[in-house]
């Protein structure tokens, strides 16, 4: 077999996604030191990703790029500019709800890890009350994927015990309390 440019077609549909995973396992390994670079290839794969998600009636690999790309570039942002990343864990909150809604045992996991990100960007930002409120929103999805499979048992533990981590006895006493009235 002889290739050479006439026979040779390149299939944007192949390797785009490959590009953008690599966009993304890139910019996690850039140094923390160039935050700039950083946001600029997160920015790019969530570009690529975003064009070809909307343009899709079904889930695809293009939903998890997409997500995975807003993902890194909202948790980027919470080590430089809370506003973006709340700007982005919204949008990234709004698509997963969705999908835990039509499929929670799929996406789930992914959807709870979001929420608490963004409990943790309300208590960086002394949001007590919004925190509160996404840590209960991740003590209902946790407790939901438990009671559709034992599989998630251990995801549901490890959400009490990510509670655990809130120095507010407050805090702790009302999901203590909480777990207790679950049980």
């Amino acid at each position: 077999i002889i290739l050479n440019e006439e026979n040779l077609i390149i299939d944007e549909s192949f390797w785009l996604p490959h590009y953008v995973k690599i966009l993304n396992v890139f910019g996690l390994i850039v140094s923390r030191k160039d935050k700039e670079k950083r946001i600029q290839i997160f920015k790019k794969a969530v570009d690529i990703s975003f064009e070809n998600f909307k343009k899709e009636t079904i889930i695809s690999i293009w939903t998890d790029l997409y997500i995975q790309s807003l993902s890194n570039l909202s948790n980027e942002y919470l080590n430089y500019n809370n506003e973006k990343a709340m700007l982005y864990f919204n949008e990234l909150l709004k698509i997963q709800e969705n999908l835990y809604k039509d499929n929670p045992i799929i996406f789930g996991k992914e959807y709870l890890y979001t929420i608490f990100d963004v409990a943790g960007l309300f208590v960086k930002t002394n949001k007590l009350s919004d925190m509160i409120a996404f840590l209960e929103k991740g003590l209902l999805v946790a407790q939901n994927l438990y009671e559709k499979s034992s599989q998630f048992r251990n995801e549901y533990q490890k959400t009490l015990i990510y509670l655990l981590k809130f120095s507010n006895d407050d805090i702790k006493k009302i999901y203590w309390e909480n777990l207790l009235n679950r049980l």
